[in-house]
Parts: structure tokens; sequence; C-alpha cells
């Protein structure tokens, strides 16, 4: 059965440590979706088919806020202090 996507929206965006060095390999969770993705070698990481909403979006310790819209991609930057 297909899925219906429209209305959908996506997050994305770059996880930075504090020099400003791209994070890798680090999970970015939409919280009230219940949704994660780890970023990729240079701090990227996208979470698609997001109902429109707020959201808290979750990198360890830190978080922030996300406004998702319909059919749109939003972007966030993220600066989280290294874990270990």
């Amino acid at each position: 059965m297909a899925q219906d996507t429209a209305g959908l929206g996506s997050l994305y965006g770059l996880v930075r440590d504090e020099a400003s060095a791209a994070y890798p390999d680090v999970e970015v969770c939409v919280v009230e979706a219940d949704r994660c993705a780890r970023t990729d070698s240079s701090g990227r990481f996208q979470i698609t088919e997001l109902r429109p909403g707020a959201y808290k979006v979750r990198v360890g310790e830190a978080s922030a806020a996300a406004e998702i819209r319909a059919g749109l991609e939003t972007r966030i930057e993220l600066t989280v202090p290294r874990i270990g």
C-alpha cells in the first residue's frame, strides 16, 4: 500500500563541534516524531517525511527547536560539545 506523503516536510542540516569542525557519526533525533538519522563524514544529516509542526531536535544532551512546513525543507545548524 502506498504511503501518503503529500504535505510533509523534511529537516536537514549540519552538526559541528565547538571548534566549528564537522561532527561525523552522531545521532540527530526529532523527538516528537521519534525519527533519527546519523551524520555523515561531513557532519550533514537529513530526516524526511515529517508532518508540519514544531519539533525539538536533539543531538546528545544538546537540543534546538525547528518548525517544519508542508512541502518544504527546513535547514538547521547545531554546535555541540564533543562526547568522550
